[in-house]
């Protein structure tokens, strides 16, 4: 743990009977960071989240907030801890607008009777909480949006609705559970863009199976595969041929996923068998490979690399 540690976890262990999902497993989240978590499916990734989020019953391991250790947070008191979450599923409720819907979460954390607020017997707590709502759609991206209905929403236009609803409980620590999924690559950029300022005002956990998006936005990165973290580290000092314009030079032949600095913890856990190409296409640090383009030759001192297969020029 850091001392500007927002959130950190050491050996969190979670059991389901004899299934082991998650395996003394650490993380630690600074102050207005946004951590990536990737992994293929089963990794445990979800769990990780749940076991923050109160979901799930944890087996063993230590929590601390703001450098405080405290008890594994309950479902229902997420805001206390000044946590919030997103689900995959957006959510929104039909019959309500874009700001009502935001201000029901701000409604959760204020423990009062958002009907009664809503609908004019507390005309000056409604107020308060509109203002509240407004200011969370405002830094979501989507104050434009505050009375129109979820109907007439756009997919990405719900996904930040849904980043609002949780902003709106004012968190030090916000989960997104694949914010990207279902997104072109337009509306990914702009995703980025919004992540970044976010993170002025929190600290974001992010699960994704959109690697390059994670690789874009993190400032550390864990690797989870069969319940244990395999890799982490940042992205800091990644080789100079991935930076833009240079890696879209090479888009179509190689798309490099992730570089982290730090990969040699894969060897020193003793778990470099788990990073196949199969799963991740990840080539140890000893390794180099020449990419080739238009006569070009890149020689990397690979740290650890993520690649998807090259496409056959043509």
């Amino acid at each position: 743990m850091t001392t500007d540690s927002t959130l950190s976890i050491s050996h969190l262990t979670v059991k389901f009977g004899g299934l082991v999902a998650l395996d003394d497993v650490y993380l630690d989240v600074r102050a207005n960071s946004i951590v990536g978590l990737i992994g293929p499916n089963g990794a445990g990734k979800t769990t990780l989240f749940n076991s923050i989020s109160g979901l799930v019953p944890v087996t063993t391991g230590e929590i601390s907030i703001h450098g405080k250790n405290v008890a594994w947070p309950k479902s229902y008191d997420l805001a206390g801890y000044g946590i919030a979450r997103t689900l995959q599923g957006v959510g929104l409720f039909s019959g309500l607008s874009v700001v009502e819907n935001v201000m029901m979460g701000a409604n959760i954390e204020s423990g009062s009777n958002f009907f009664k607020d809503l609908f004019g017997l507390s005309g000056q707590a409604e107020k308060k909480l509109r203002r509240r709502a407004e200011d969370a759609l405002a830094w979501a991206g989507a104050l434009a949006l505050a009375d129109k209905k979820p109907s007439d929403l756009t997919y990405p236009e719900t996904k930040r609705v849904s980043i609002a609803r949780a902003l709106v409980l004012q968190p030090s620590i916000l989960l997104l559970d694949e914010p990207a999924a279902g997104l072109g690559q337009d509306d990914i950029d702009k995703f980025a863009a919004l992540l970044q300022q976010i993170k002025q005002r929190c600290s974001i956990i992010i699960v994704e199976h959109h690697v390059d998006f994670i690789g874009e936005i993190s400032d550390q990165v864990y690797v989870l595969n069969f319940g244990k973290v395999i890799a982490s580290g940042s992205f800091d000092n990644r080789p100079p041929w991935l930076e833009k314009p240079f890696r879209d030079s090479i888009h179509n032949y190689v798309k490099c996923r992730a570089v982290l600095h730090g990969l040699t913890r894969i060897h020193e856990l003793g778990l470099s068998k788990y990073l196949t190409t199969r799963q991740f296409g990840c080539f140890p640090k000893t390794d180099q490979r020449g990419i080739s383009d238009g006569g070009s030759k890149i020689l990397g001192d690979i740290h650890g690399v993520f690649l998807r297969k090259p496409v056959t020029k043509v």
